[in-house]
């Protein structure tokens, strides 16, 4: 009853193999590459079974394991993350979460590029710009409501360029502010 365990995979898997149909596989931005599951547990203090369908990531763990352990943030650190402890402990809280938009950037090279392999991702739509293969055309912008398209198959960009700009300046801001460390 004192221990929180966790678990949670790195990314999706490297070679073709399930992966519950999502597109993509590891080294991509599509879901497929990058969506993972994440169980918390801890008896005495989480309801099993409870269902978070929020959008989060890595970088919530931090926060949220200092606000369930009633410790609180150290001065002078930021966090990119959020405390996911409410959504963990009431699922009412989901119907009042706020929106936010988290970033995935893929690069093997030694400096990233700007606007080339990322994804920019809120609750419902989702930015994406894949890496090109060697030899081939610059790829498109990709835009996927992902309540109703999970699997990332139709392509919206084209009918809500409004949703692509404001995506793409949330990842142009986040970019130059993480390039500065």
């Amino acid at each position: 009853e004192n221990t929180i365990v966790i678990f949670l995979p790195d990314n999706g898997p490297q070679q073709d193999r399930y992966n519950a149909g999502l597109r993509g596989r590891k080294s991509t931005v599509y879901d497929g590459g990058t969506r993972v599951p994440c169980f918390v547990r801890w008896p005495g203090h989480l309801t099993p079974g409870n269902a978070v369908d929020r959008v989060a990531a890595h970088i919530d763990l931090a926060p949220t394991l200092l606000d369930a352990c009633g410790v609180p943030k150290p001065e002078r650190v930021a966090f990119d993350g959020v405390s996911l402890w409410p959504l963990l402990t009431d699922r009412t809280r989901a119907d009042h979460w706020p929106d936010r938009t988290l970033f995935i950037q893929y690069h093997r090279a030694a400096v990233t590029e700007k606007f080339r392999a990322f994804s920019a991702r809120r609750q419902r739509y989702k930015l994406v710009h894949s890496d090109p293969r060697p030899g081939a055309p610059e790829p498109p912008f990709e835009l996927f409501d992902m309540e109703t398209d999970p699997y990332e198959q139709v392509d919206l960009a084209a009918a809500h360029p409004e949703v692509v700009d404001r995506l793409r300046s949330e990842y142009s801001r986040w970019f130059d502010d993480v390039s500065r460390t």
